[in-house]
Formats: structure tokens, C-alpha cells, sequence
């Protein structure tokens, strides 16, 4: 890991020594688990659902991921939301 000087910092990003102890600040304070108040942006695709997800995976035969991920092309869907919609189906049938 390198370690770039303040005077480096100054040079190569324009910053001031005020800037560098702002962000020397908030660096110390990430560590420590503490986050600015405020609002965050989340950068990326917007969430599909309110609530928090998680992520699912398992193992299928290379066979049926073809035949997964044909039917979902001639659909216009990917392959996720090809396995979200069957899984709708399936709760649903109770």
C-alpha cells in the first residue's frame, strides 16, 4: 500500500491543506463505522423491491441455463427476471 503526501495531495489533485484534513477526517471517522448525517446516494440500478433483498444462487445444468436463457431472450426479460417471475408463480400456487 502506498502512502501519498500531503504535499503530494496538493500537487497532483489541487487540494488545500484544509481539504486534506476534511477528508483525513472522514476517512477516520469511516473506519470507526461512523457515517456523515445527511442523505445517501446509492449509486446504481434503483432497487426493484421496498425492502432489503438478498441474494439467492444455485447450481443448474449448463443444458437448462441455455434453455433458461433462450426463452427469457425470446421474451425481452433477462435471465433474473425470468427466475423472479417463476418464482412468483410458484409461491402463488400455493
Amino acid at each position: 500500500m502506498s502512502v501519498v503526501s500531503k504535499a503530494e495531495l496538493m500537487e497532483r489533485f489541487g487540494l488545500s491543506e484544509k481539504e486534506i484534513e476534511e477528508l483525513e477526517a472522514a476517512a477516520d471517522a469511516a473506519d470507526r463505522g461512523e457515517w456523515p448525517k445527511g442523505k445517501i446516494t446509492r449509486i446504481g440500478r434503483p432497487s426493484l423491491y421496498e425492502e432489503e433483498t438478498e441474494t439467492v444462487s444455485h447450481k443448474e445444468p449448463k443444458s437448462k441455463i441455455i434453455a433458461l436463457d433462450a426463452k427469457a431472450r425470446a421474451l425481452g426479460i433477462s435471465r433474473s427476471q425470468a427466475l423472479r417471475q417463476a418464482t412468483d408463480l410458484w409461491l402463488m400456487q400455493g
